[in-house]
């Protein structure tokens, strides 16, 4: 059970519903959906990006960027809050096809 939980929040569950989240609160310009897409994201980007670049407080900075963009929405900046977007979604992306074009032995 305990493992279950850990890959939800730790794996590729958290990922997804953290950018579908995020885009749904784009698209209908709701501020509480882009900040759930930002809590959300906390503990992916705190255990992964901390656990390779070293500091829990460089994958926190990840983060921020759901943050930042849920306050461009709020002040009614709608490109910039959809151009902070878009280093994650290359991140995802780039995870993604790393992932997915592995070889098996």
């Amino acid at each position: 059970m305990t493992e279950i939980l850990v890959q939800t929040i730790l794996g590729w569950p958290a990922l997804i519903a953290s950018l579908l989240a995020w885009l749904a609160g784009l698209v209908t310009k709701k501020f509480i959906l882009v900040m759930s897409a930002g809590i959300i994201i906390l503990p992916f980007a705190f255990f992964y990006l901390g656990a390779y670049l070293g500091s829990g407080w460089l994958g926190l900075l990840f983060s921020l960027g759901h943050f930042a963009s849920a306050i461009a929405l709020r002040q009614n900046k709608m490109l910039l809050a959809w151009l902070l977007l878009a280093p994650y979604t290359l991140f995802v992306g780039m995870l993604a096809y790393i992932v997915l074009t592995q070889s098996f032995r």
